[in-house]
C-alpha cells in the first residue's frame, strides 16, 4: 500500500502539463498569425498597417484563420484614403497627358506638308 501512496504523490509533484486542447488552440493562433504575416508582407504595406490590420482581424474573428482574400479587404479598408488620392493623381496626369497628345496631334495635322519639286537636269547649250 505504500507503494502506491508513493505513486500517488509522485504523480502530484510532477508538474501539471498543458491541456492538449490548449495546445492547439495556440497552434491555431500562431498559424493565423502566420497567415495574416505572409498577406501582409506580400502586399508590401507599411508597419503601422500592418499592426492596424492585424488588431482589426483578432477583434472580428478571435481564434480562426482568416483568408487572404479577408486580409486584402481589410487592408484595402484600412488604405482607402490613400489609394483615393493616388487615383486622383493618376487620372490627372491621364487628363493632361491626353490633352498634350491631342494638340500635338493637331498641330502635325495643321502643318503644311513640304511640297517635292521636280528637279530637273539642264544641260547647258553648249552641250
Amino acid at each position: 500500500m505504500k507503494e502506491e501512496d508513493n505513486n500517488t504523490l509522485k504523480s502530484c509533484n510532477e508538474p501539471i502539463e498543458e491541456h492538449p486542447q490548449q495546445q492547439a488552440i495556440d497552434n491555431e493562433q500562431q498559424q493565423e498569425t502566420d497567415v495574416v504575416d505572409e498577406v501582409l508582407e506580400k502586399l508590401g504595406v507599411s508597419q503601422s498597417i500592418a499592426n492596424s490590420a492585424k488588431a482589426i482581424i483578432d477583434s472580428i474573428e478571435p481564434g480562426k484563420t482568416p483568408s487572404e482574400s479577408f486580409v486584402k479587404l481589410i487592408v484595402g479598408a484600412l488604405n482607402h484614403d490613400e489609394d483615393l488620392k493616388n487615383a486622383e493623381a493618376a487620372g490627372y496626369l491621364k487628363g493632361r497627358n491626353e490633352v498634350i497628345e491631342a494638340a500635338n496631334k493637331l498641330a502635325e495635322e495643321q502643318t503644311p506638308k513640304p511640297v517635292n519639286f521636280p528637279v530637273y537636269r539642264r544641260r547647258s547649250f553648249w552641250d
